[in-house]
């Protein structure tokens, strides 16, 4: 059953969903959104345009799909055990106890500019982001990177830098079109294709008095009319969202000029013509408007 339910001012919305029953469905869902305090959101920089942070159990969401495909009756539980010792073997690891175990469940998600060469592609302006994992024994996910490099001969791609005091990674990763930066950092690990963006955060938290997204009041009020206990938080800033929404639609055109639906060029439809004529606000009406997060 689902219901909702709207502020008294509009200014926000509520969702209530109940599952009832101990189904295959609620029980995965469970290792997500875990409660508790998202302690690396304070390693995001004030210039962040978003955040979104989430706890989630991995090992418990592997051990409960494993226990859904075996309930399922498509598989016996011995060609489960079977395909699982088949792909540990052929990974020279186990992906639950090696890997998933490492982690402690938060993950933080920093979306921020970057320049043109660090942009993910398809968007209207120059935008990355990075991921912050906590990890739960640093030294451990660092030997098990370590022989991953190796054994796969990753490290004949793999490239290094010194960043205040720092290693980042600069790694290739079979057929990714841009290299993948990483550095794992005190307990965690700091992952992005934009290389600026993993050192704003080391930058983050190796300088306690850099200017930092939480501390900005639009955020510490929006963070304060929450209840505690909750497993999901997201946040961005209200006039940098509707700027990239006027970007967008402004390249829309140009960008989708040869997309297709289905057999008919997308430019036949009539809505890029549409969107071209499409008297758009100057941002400075944004900047009147719009405020906070």
């Amino acid at each position: 059953s689902m219901g909702g339910h709207c502020g008294p001012e509009g200014s926000y919305g509520a969702v209530k969903l109940e599952w009832r029953g101990d189904g295959w469905i609620p029980r995965i869902l469970r290792n997500f959104f875990q409660p508790g305090t998202f302690s690396r959101l304070r390693y995001a920089p004030a210039s962040a345009l978003g955040v979104n942070a989430l706890r989630v159990d991995l090992a418990g969401l592997f051990d409960d799909i494993v226990k859904a495909v075996m309930e399922s009756g498509d598989c016996s539980p011995a060609e489960v055990v079977k395909a699982l010792n088949e792909t540990e073997e052929m990974l020279g690891f186990n992906p639950r106890d090696d890997l998933l175990e490492l982690f402690d469940g938060e993950f933080v998600f920093v979306s921020g500019a970057v320049g043109k060469s660090e942009a993910l592609p398809a968007l209207a302006e120059a935008l990355n982001v990075a991921i912050i994992a906590g990890l739960r024994d640093p030294a451990q996910f660092n030997a098990f990177l370590e022989e991953i490099v190796h054994r796969f001969s990753l490290h004949v791609t793999q490239r290094t830098e010194e960043y205040e005091g720092v290693t980042i990674y600069s790694q290739k990763i079979f057929m990714m079109p841009v290299p993948i930066c990483y550095a794992v950092v005190d307990d965690m690990l700091v992952l992005s294709g934009a290389p600026s963006m993993v050192k704003a955060i080391i930058h983050q938290r190796n300088a306690p008095d850099a200017p930092k997204l939480v501390e900005l009041p639009a955020y510490r009020d929006a963070v304060a009319a929450l209840r505690p206990g909750y497993g999901l938080l997201g946040y961005s800033d209200a006039a940098a969202n509707m700027k990239s929404l006027l970007r967008f639609l402004d390249n829309a055109p140009e960008m989708f000029g040869d997309a297709k639906m289905g057999h008919m060029p997308f430019a036949d439809s009539g809505i890029l013509e549409w969107l071209d004529q499409l008297p758009l606000p100057d941002e400075s009406i944004v900047d009147k408007y719009f405020h906070g997060g």
